[in-house]
């Protein structure tokens, strides 16, 4: 193997819409953040407080996120939302990801009008909770204590660039379009592996920051 080197940041605030721009990243324990935005910290909830993704709602990934003047802009469409990034107050409420219980804030109307109106479906926008950390299951990630947001289980994806090489090589064999890296929506690419090797690393080592890579996605 030889040089491996990180060809592609992306972090996303809000599950299931689109990431921030980076060129770079703060690691921290619940995954990556941008000028002080945290990776899958926002999600958007049905009446019942369960998450809304790509998967039930494809028109979520045409949703755009940007930071400006200290504050989250969403942009669907023609609207534009901005969400203040000091501490969320009030307003908490349970909601579901996947079979995990967790705590966030009500965004209030705003974001929740433009969501509904552009998913045609009615939803809300909630906000992580901080004070109630949501931990990485412990059969993966030991007493590592590691905790995540929004995200389906755990703080970062990785993915090799050679992997979606070799999808896209063997999508064109059989007559199909090739796809683009962010159908798989990973916060971290990486170059100079073997076609999913990724799924074999234990530990990657950037400066200061070590990744354990746990489980495959």
């Amino acid at each position: 193997m030889g040089a491996v080197r990180i060809s592609a940041l992306h972090v996303y605030p809000v599950k299931g819409a689109r990431p921030l721009p980076a060129t770079a990243a703060v690691a921290t324990v619940e995954g990556l953040a941008n000028g002080g935005i945290g990776d899958r910290q926002w999600m958007v909830v049905d009446a019942d407080g369960r998450f809304v993704t790509q998967r039930s709602h494809p028109r979520l990934a045409l949703v755009a996120t940007g930071s400006a003047q200290g504050a989250l802009t969403l942009c669907a469409g023609d609207d534009t939302v901005a969400l203040a990034l000091e501490p969320p107050q009030g307003n908490a409420r349970d909601v579901t990801v996947w079979r995990s219980h967790v705590r966030g804030f009500d965004e209030g109307d705003a974001p929740a009008q433009l969501l509904s109106s552009w998913l045609g479906s009615a939803v809300r926008l909630v906000r992580f909770d901080p004070s109630k950390p949501r931990r990485c299951n412990p059969d993966y990630v030991g007493t590592s204590g590691a905790r995540t947001h929004f995200a389906d289980g755990y703080p970062v994806l990785v993915i090799g660039s050679a992997s979606l090489t070799d999808l896209n090589e063997r999508l064109r064999a059989h007559g199909d379009a090739p796809v683009p890296m962010d159908r798989f929506r990973p916060n971290l690419v990486i170059d100079g592996l073997d076609p999913y090797a990724e799924d074999y690393v234990d530990t990657l080592r950037v400066g200061t920051v070590t990744l354990k890579l746990v489980k495959p996605c």
